[in-house]
């Protein structure tokens, strides 16, 4: 009689936390740079409480519709829509108007669910919501991390040193893909380093780096538990790939550099995976 064996599509991360765990790591690391968000303009405020409340319903429309009817506990125990809430908020441009960051974040809660609902997506549902956040910069004429010119310096620098405290926060609870991280990050700035170092522009160039919160985007996007490859050698395979494909884009994309190899390495995962599970 032939067996069958089931493959699950999950978080997997080897720890013994529980996967609900995890979220609460990672909402828990990423509570201090919503802060600092506030706290360099409290009207953001307002752009929280409707990314919260307009993924919640977005994720519960499409559920009922599919006539799937999930509950507010549901939605949060199960489908993690809180997190969801919080991590578009955390990508939102300050100066966003609300009616964008409604139809914005309807997009990610629709897509969500449409790919598999959370830890069963293919591909990032939260990327395509981003990414057309990082293009409202231009035409607002901002950065998604600068409030005012004046206070440009003070907040980069104190949202990335928030970022790289959360980071180790995640690495010492275990609740992260952090060879992915590490080697994104490395592989990014020892290039951008070398290119600077050669077209004596390092300043602006690391200027450029610290401005598209490479940070964030590692931590939070590019080691995403379920669309990245779970072997050793492939999540630092998956990293150092990021990064040489962000370099590659960062004069033809220079908002966008950070984000576009995120849509293009997830395409990846499985054959890096089936490579490195074999050896």
């Amino acid at each position: 009689m032939n067996k069958k064996f089931l493959v699950r599509r999950g978080v997997f991360i080897k720890t013994p936390l529980s996967t609900d765990k995890i979220i609460e790591k990672l909402i828990i690391s990423m509570l201090p740079l919503i802060l600092v968000k506030l706290v360099y303009n409290i009207e953001t405020i307002i752009t929280l409480l409707v990314t919260i409340i307009t993924f919640y319903l977005g994720e519960y429309l499409v559920y009922y519709l599919r006539k799937k009817k999930k509950t507010i506990k549901n939605l949060t125990q199960e489908s993690f829509t809180l997190y969801s809430g919080l991590l578009i908020y955390l990508f939102t441009p300050l100066s966003t108007p609300v009616y964008i960051t409604i139809i914005l974040t309807t997009l990610a809660s629709i897509l969500k669910v449409l790919l598999g609902g959370f830890g069963k997506y293919k591909l990032n549902p939260y990327i395509p919501s981003i990414l057309i956040m990082i293009l409202i910069q231009g035409y607002y004429s901002i950065n998604p991390l600068i409030l005012v010119e004046e206070k440009l310096s003070t907040y980069i620098i104190l949202l990335n040193i928030i970022a790289i405290g959360s980071l180790m926060y995640l690495i010492y609870n275990n609740s992260i893909k952090y060879r992915i991280t590490i080697s994104h990050l490395l592989t990014t700035i020892i290039l951008i380093s070398i290119i600077s170092i050669k077209s004596q522009t390092l300043g602006l160039n690391l200027t450029t780096l610290i401005n598209s919160g490479i940070i964030l985007i590692s931590i939070y996007l590019a080691s995403d538990s379920i669309t990245t490859p779970v072997t050793t050698k492939g999540q630092i395979i998956y990293g150092i790939s990021l990064g040489i494909i962000s370099i590659l884009l960062i004069n033809i994309f220079p908002t966008m550099f950070a984000i576009l190899p995120l849509i293009i390495m997830p395409l990846l995962t499985k054959p890096i995976d089936n490579y490195f599970m074999t050896k």
